[in-house]
């Protein structure tokens, strides 16, 4: 039987070849399966931002306290980025 990433590891998959929205990330959450729900994602992402794992690419100057603070519709806006830690961290994942 074939493993699957877990939630954090499918994020940073999401991230690797490009910046994407939660919306996008969900999308690709959705396409391979990958079972979470919506405040899994968001704990998820604020912990990888709180690691500086990833980053806010849009909009500019934002911070972790924006996205804690935003709501379910405003949090579609905000788009994510991978650090040099994250790209360490997707390069590093086993299955």
């Amino acid at each position: 039987m074939e493993k699957q990433m877990n939630l954090r590891q499918s994020i940073l998959d999401a991230l690797v070849d490009d910046s994407e929205s939660i919306v996008q990330i969900k999308n690709y959450l959705k396409y391979y399966r990958v079972s979470h729900t919506d405040e899994a994602l968001r704990e998820t992402i604020l912990e990888l931002l709180n690691e500086s794992v990833i980053k806010i690419k849009y909009p500019p100057n934002s911070s972790i306290i924006d996205i804690v603070n935003a709501d379910s519709l405003i949090i579609r806006d905000y788009w994510f980025k991978l650090t040099e830690k994250g790209y360490e961290e997707w390069n590093n994942i086993q299955l």
